[in-house]
């Protein structure tokens, strides 16, 4: 693994976002976790795809205690540590927190908690998520309890942070470790979800939904919601219109006028 950058620590980083990630993911905590470090993603995949990993830049090995990540060493270095370690680091615990059923942890749960521990946040994926709003395309939750699809990660990444922190925002640091504990003991994703919540995911969507800042309305949609106004004063000024001609009609003529002889 390349040396990152002289001021960096990585075991500072890994050991400061354990007790934050902890309060969230209550489970005890590693003896040792192996963190390798490779220059670019094509190294990381090339390791990846040995263990049969078809993608990633970064990965975690829970089980075995290992943590490998690409981080270019550049002047984002540092940066670029404090979102990928505390991201592996998240998983690495819910593995710890749901043992043997770690593997049915539904993907948009496991990566929102692992996103939302980032101790930086990725840039990218707010806009993502601003983007889908106001274009009212977003995936549905359902499908997010599998693994992403490759062409849209990114936005699967940003909603599921963003129904994670929502998740903790409503029902608090209890309801996410009533989830962990309901996927621990083997519940599936819409389970886990109904069994924690009381929420179906089509529900825990639509309050996620409704709880994100409303999209800004386009100006279709605003012509679409003025147009009745616009036609019933339209009918109303035609109405006032054809009101003032017949009124106008019946005006009797003017009397005629006469010379007056003095």
């Amino acid at each position: 693994a390349p040396t990152i950058s002289p001021t960096t620590n990585v075991t500072s980083i890994a050991t400061s976002a354990l007790p934050v990630i902890t309060q969230d993911v209550r489970a005890p905590l590693p003896e040792h976790v192996n963190i390798y470090i490779y220059a670019s993603d094509a190294d990381v995949q090339s390791a990846l795809g040995r263990v049969g990993v078809a993608y990633a830049n970064g990965h975690a090995d829970p089980k075995l205690g290992v943590v490998i990540i690409s981080v270019a060493p550049d002047l984002r270095a540092d940066n670029n540590l404090q979102i990928q370690i505390p991201h592996e680091m998240t998983h690495v615990l819910i593995y710890r927190a749901t043992g043997g059923n770690y593997a049915g942890v539904p993907y948009w749960f496991n990566e929102g908690l692992a996103v939302m521990h980032q101790t930086q946040r990725d840039s990218s994926l707010p806009a993502l998520l601003a983007a889908a709003r106001d274009s009212r395309q977003f995936l549905s939750l359902s499908s997010l309890c599998a693994p992403f699809n490759p062409a849209v990660v990114n936005l699967a990444y940003a909603e599921s942070e963003s129904v994670v922190s929502f998740i903790r925002q409503r029902y608090g640091t209890e309801g996410i470790n009533r989830l962990l504990t309901a996927y621990a003991g083997g519940a599936d994703c819409a389970a886990g979800v109904q069994t924690s919540l009381g929420l179906s995911l089509d529900q825990l969507q639509a309050a996620w939904l409704a709880d994100l800042a409303p999209a800004p309305v386009t100006v279709r949609e605003r012509a679409l919601a003025l147009a009745p106004l616009l036609l019933l004063a339209a009918l109303v000024l035609l109405a006032l219109l054809i009101l003032l001609v017949v009124a106008y009609g019946r005006r009797p003529p003017p009397a005629p006028e006469t010379d007056q002889v003095l």
